[in-house]
């Protein structure tokens, strides 16, 4: 926990340096110090589900929710930001999966953000694939899994007798997705994909809500 907290406020710090570089000859960027105050805002929603789902508080909701929508509008926050850098994000999602599910949706973004937003901190440039299955279980309920793939296009250089393992992004908020999931019945794995990039593998356990489900692939 401290030392996730600690990698968070440093960075904040660091960006806050760089906002005040120009404040002697009167040029503030406001942009930067914005950006600021929202990531000190996260950290301290993140401490405080952090410590809620350690002492057993934090309540999950279980209503009937969209799971494509909700989705398509999480990965529609990140477009811009990521092609920005050079970075194009692609969705799968498998005919198995059914329209609305049963749980908690805003946790369920909480963490599908945290996710995203750390894989585009992972690479330069590249493409984020997005892919999304659910294996039915029982007739009304089932596991969710997402996968995060992504694929830095600058590692292609490399030789492949280097095959250097990859460092995934971790940070507070991947330890309050952690917490999340775990309450989910699922869990949160990471792993390098060689020469290639990071994957974060995410399965959650859903009641069914409707049964009809059909292949959508996005770019």
């Amino acid at each position: 926990f401290l030392t996730y907290l600690r990698n968070d406020l440093h960075g904040i710090f660091v960006q806050s340096a760089e906002a005040l570089k120009g404040l002697d000859e009167g040029n503030v960027n406001r942009m930067a110090f914005r950006q600021c105050e929202r990531d000190f805002k996260h950290v301290f929603l993140n401490v405080s589900d952090f410590n809620s789902v350690l002492n057993k508080e934090l309540k999950l909701a279980n209503k009937v929710f969209n799971i494509r929508h909700e989705l398509q509008h999480i990965v529609a926050e990140y477009i811009d930001e990521a092609e920005a850098n050079g970075i194009r994000i692609e969705t799968a999602l498998s005919p198995t999966l059914p329209m609305r599910l049963k749980g908690d949706a805003s946790r369920l973004a909480q963490i599908i953000r945290t996710l995203l937003s750390l894989s585009i901190q992972s690479i330069e440039k590249g493409v984020i694939l997005v892919e999304v299955e659910f294996l039915r279980e029982y007739e009304n309920a089932g596991e969710l899994y997402i996968n995060i793939s992504s694929f830095d296009a600058s590692l292609k250089k490399r030789l492949l007798s280097e095959n250097i393992p990859q460092q995934a992004k971790v940070n507070l908020a991947l330890a309050v997705a952690k917490g999340l999931s775990d309450m989910m019945n699922g869990g949160i794995e990471i792993s390098d994909i060689s020469n290639e990039g990071i994957l974060y593998r995410f399965d959650a356990k859903f009641d069914v809500a409707e049964q009809a489900g059909h292949l959508d692939f996005h770019k």
